[in-house]
């Protein structure tokens, strides 16, 4: 069993647990620069998937799977896959990763 899940918006709504049909919905309302983020609750930070929407709807995810160098980017256009990784990464799975290229982006964050 998976630990509990916290979503937040750019907006400042925080839900736990958030099903599909609520992070599709919010997904689709999302305007340039707005950002989902769900994170295991209780995990400082350390384990997170984010999207954002940018310019052109395209989609930014990223996610950490530990500390920062185990931080990766990607991008898509479609909702659909942004919303299975999102689901499947929220009941722990690991298969979501498989549809997208990923940049390792922790490098970023051990800059001085």
């Amino acid at each position: 069993m998976t630990s509990a899940v916290v979503m937040r918006t750019s907006a400042g709504l925080v839900q736990r647990d958030p099903t599909e049909n609520r992070i599709r919905a919010l997904l689709g309302a999302l305007s340039r620069d707005e950002y989902v983020i769900l994170e295991r609750f209780g995990s400082s930070n350390s384990h997170y998937i984010q999207v954002w929407r940018r310019l052109g709807g395209v989609f930014q995810l990223e996610y950490r799977a530990g500390g920062p160098s185990e931080h990766y980017q990607t991008r898509a256009d479609s909702r659909d896959k942004v919303v299975s990784a999102l689901t499947g990464w929220s009941k722990g799975e690991s298969a979501w990763r498989d549809d997208f290229e990923w940049l390792s982006i922790g490098d970023w964050f051990n800059r001085q």
